[in-house]
């Protein structure tokens, strides 16, 4: 039975179980990665406070405003964008797939893992793009004010730091959707 072309195949059945297992429990081993990295996380905030006092020291305007605007509209589309793929699943299951039953808590916890995946990706997206404008201030900097050399390789270094701290929050997660993206990709070729 190691059949691939097939729906009875051995490969295709462990694959899946393998899949489902991984979306129903990855949830709960990030919620336990991120407690035990809940240091790192609070670092990367305070290095982002501590590099924005010491480029407006220099002279750097930093539009705090607009960019807590932007990031509610990233994660207002993200939501919206939720909701409506639910939205168009729940249509679609129940035009089609109206034989199979399924139980709402099971949707229920679903939809909560959705929420809080979708919640943490936002969040090392917002984080990334906070870094990356920290380095363009960095640049204004250095055409602002050239004497301020030595404040403005501490702030670096700081920035650098930060960048360790993502990458050691973050890397499991791009490893693990690398990791459920190829599962998906191969199994549901089947």
């Amino acid at each position: 039975n190691v059949n691939v072309g097939s729906r009875n195949s051995l490969i295709f059945t462990i694959g899946m179980n393998v899949l489902i297992q991984l979306t129903v429990f990855m949830p709960t081993i990030f919620r336990i990665f991120n407690f035990i990295v809940r240091n790192k996380h609070s670092k990367i905030i305070e290095n982002i406070s501590w590099i924005d006092e010491k480029l407006q020291s220099i002279g750097i305007k930093i539009n705090h405003e607009k960019h807590f605007k932007a990031a509610l509209c990233i994660t207002f589309s993200y939501f919206l964008i939720l909701f409506m793929t639910l939205s168009l699943d729940d249509y679609l299951y129940k035009k089609y797939l109206s034989n199979i039953q399924m139980n709402p808590i099971e949707g229920l916890f679903a939809a909560l893992n959705l929420y809080a995946y979708l919640s943490y990706q936002i969040t090392h997206m917002l984080i990334l793009v906070a870094v990356l404008t920290r380095v363009k201030f960095i640049n204004q900097a250095l055409t602002m004010a050239p004497n301020e050399c030595k404040l403005i390789s501490k702030i670096q270094l700081k920035l650098y730091d930060t960048i360790n701290h993502i990458n050691s929050c973050y890397t499991l997660n791009l490893v693990n959707f690398f990791f459920q993206f190829t599962f998906f990709n191969i199994f549901f070729y089947f």
